[in-house]
């Protein structure tokens, strides 16, 4: 049985030595007031949990970003999963009146 990597198709490259992979995870709401973010926050991850799991590199957070970074796209999907994260989406100011017909 010959278990050799079978040749890639022309032009292909392999892929390089210890490539890692990563998945972001953004807020369901993403909002910019013109001086400051005003979308949804980040309240909690299992953050802890997740940074032990097998494959899983870093997890990595700032403010509202989130991402991993594991040794497989496999890891790294199942990790975004994994992490769970609950947004807090602020209350929308209400809408003004349409215009009503003029006096």
């Amino acid at each position: 049985m010959n278990l050799a990597p079978s040749p890639l198709p022309d032009g292909l490259q392999p892929l390089p030595e210890g490539l890692l992979w990563g998945r972001t995870l953004r807020p369901p709401a993403a909002a910019w007031d013109g001086r400051r973010y005003t979308g949804a926050t980040l309240e909690s991850t299992r953050r802890e949990a997740v940074e032990r799991q097998a494959g899983v590199v870093a997890v990595v957070q700032d403010r509202q970003f989130l991402g991993v970074v594991a040794v497989s796209d496999v890891y790294a999907r199942q990790a975004a999963i994994d992490l769970a994260p609950v947004w807090r989406t602020p209350a929308r100011a209400p809408e003004p009146p349409p215009p009503g017909p003029a006096d």
